[in-house]
């Protein structure tokens, strides 16, 4: 049995799935608010009609296939991946609501903590299937490697015909994939998508001992996530014996040129969110610690790209430390205003704090 085909085909039911459930949500918002103006009720149902479409190209089986099979090439893989983070945004951005609005629309028993799962859930597996890791195109890039070889088989058999042939060395042998290929970029992939999610969505905040400790030995931290985390993958794809045709003809300069441009920017994004973001989360979440409550002052509502309803926060005991917290509820967060001071109480780690309840002190 191929397992990997049996796990991208279940993943992508899976995505469907959480397409489906989101556009659930959507319709029933439209339905239930009737008295939405005329322009935002449209609004709504376009992006009901967009999240189905979208289920539908997970969900069919066949219909998936074909998607994958003409999304292959990198002129139609670019847009389809465009139109995919739009809709995963949309499903966040609904699911977020459906967590957090007044008047809900899940059982009480769906919350935001399970929502939250769900997202992680739902990233990961497009992050394996879709991109970055693309392990559902494999036949389709199969096909496309097929189809290219045969094109330059044939053009080669014209030009011995011919008798024109430039006598250029042949193709580096190719090695079959391997378990490496695999298992290589699972850190990378896994930690980066951690990170991000604890990023946007995570309701812990790291220490002001976590601060101090990264600012101490950034230049370590910096050296470990690049040996140990990011260079695997990039010597595992760029330095060993290429996997398809198109790798064979790249020289050794080509083949180091990506590796150095992607080591200093992967690590530099790694560094930091990982010890800020994934670590106090993961841990916290992974590890029993006592329940504490810790005062705090809003620094400022944070203004940059896709993180609305975050904000800069900081210890009232470490007024220096500017942390950036998006695991509140936004209706608690557009109370507050910059020099607020509030208490949070939660599992107190030497990495995290997480915040379960949170009160204005003013």
């Amino acid at each position: 049995m191929r397992w990997g085909l049996l796990f991208t085909d279940i993943s992508a039911r899976l995505i469907g799935l959480f397409g489906l459930y989101c556009t659930v949500l959507l319709l029933l918002v439209w339905a239930r608010n009737a008295g939405l103006p005329e322009a935002t009720g449209q609004f709504v149902l376009g992006l009901g009609i967009f999240s189905l479409a979208m289920t539908g190209l997970y969900l069919v089986p066949g219909l998936h296939d074909r998607v994958l099979r003409s999304t292959v090439r990198l002129l139609a893989h670019i847009p389809f991946l465009l139109i995919n983070a739009l809709w995963l945004v949309l499903i966040m951005a609904v699911l977020t609501f459906a967590s957090e609005s007044g008047h809900r629309v899940t059982p009480m028993e769906f919350g935001r903590q399970a929502h939250i799962y769900a997202i992680a859930a739902l990233l990961g597996l497009f992050a394996l299937t879709i991109f970055p890791f693309g392990l559902a195109y494999g036949d389709a890039r199969a096909e496309l490697n097929r189809a290219r070889l045969l094109k330059r088989l044939d053009r080669d058999i014209t030009a011995r015909a011919a008798g024109v042939l430039d006598g250029s060395q042949p193709d580096r042998l190719l090695r079959k994939r391997d378990i490496g290929d695999v298992l290589a970029p699972l850190p990378l992939g896994l930690t980066l998508v951690w990170s991000l999610y604890a990023l946007r969505f995570g309701d812990t905040v790291q220490t002001a001992q976590l601060d101090r400790w990264v600012e101490a030995n950034a230049v370590m931290l910096f050296a470990s996530i690049a040996v140990l985390i990011v260079l695997p993958p990039l010597l595992n794809r760029h330095l060993r014996a290429p996997t398809a045709p198109q790798g064979a003809r790249r020289g050794l300069g080509r083949r180091l040129a990506l590796p150095m441009l992607a080591l200093p920017v992967t690590t530099g994004l790694l560094l930091a969110v990982l010890p800020h973001d994934g670590l106090p989360q993961a841990w916290n979440m992974a590890t029993a610690n006592p329940v504490e409550t810790l005062h705090y002052k809003l620094v400022d509502m944070a203004t940059d790209p896709g993180l609305g309803g975050c904000v800069r926060l900081a210890p009232v005991d470490a007024p220096q430390d500017d942390m950036l917290h998006c695991g509140m509820d936004r209706a608690f967060t557009d109370q507050l205003a910059p020099g607020d001071i509030f208490e949070a109480t939660g599992e107190l780690s030497r990495f995290g704090h997480t915040f379960d309840q949170v009160r204005v002190l003013r």
